[in-house]
């Protein structure tokens, strides 16, 4: 169903560029190359946004059309059952858990699309440090510059409801 709307999103932008491309009185094509490679990227990011194999693009410090929120913190407990305690909350929280690899060690979670941000996604990544592990979060925010906090807010409320999970 959600896949189902990023669909409906994407085929309306597709439509809308087209319209504009095609009925704009402007005669400048700069300004309708721009339109349509603004219009084809955000596409291709609402499309794209669910695979850990594009983690790099939308991670990547180059990307000047994801804000992204990065923290590390750090677990009294083993990689791999740090791996799976997190994989399991996420699986019961508000976000949405898209993506896993165990072999790797890296989750991807999103959020949906809401009136205030086209989504973020979370991705975790677990690293051993001794007998804990080092959780580095990346909240990265969809074909948005600036993220009004929500970016932060993603990641304290993943800490909330971590720490909630650890109490008996």
């Amino acid at each position: 169903m959600n896949q189902l709307k990023h669909i409906a999103v994407a085929a309306f932008i597709l439509l809308a560029t087209v319209f504009i491309t095609k009925y704009s009185s402007a005669e400048n094509p700069w300004l309708i190359g721009f339109v349509v490679f603004s219009s084809l990227l955000f596409v291709t990011n609402i499309l794209i946004r669910n695979s850990l194999a594009f983690k790099g693009y939308f991670t990547s410090r180059y990307n000047i059309f994801t804000a992204k929120y990065r923290k590390k913190i750090v677990v009294d407990l083993p990689p791999d059952l740090a791996f799976e305690k997190i994989k399991e909350l996420l699986e019961d929280s508000e976000f949405k858990l898209k993506a896993s690899d165990a072999t790797s060690r890296q989750l991807l979670a999103v959020t949906p699309i809401s009136l205030l941000s086209w989504g973020e996604n979370l991705y975790f990544d677990f690293y051993p440090a001794g007998n804990k592990t080092e959780v580095e979060i990346c909240s990265a925010a969809m074909f948005q510059v600036y993220t009004w906090g929500r970016n932060e807010r993603n990641f304290n409320r993943f800490i909330s409801s971590f720490e909630n999970s650890l109490t008996i």
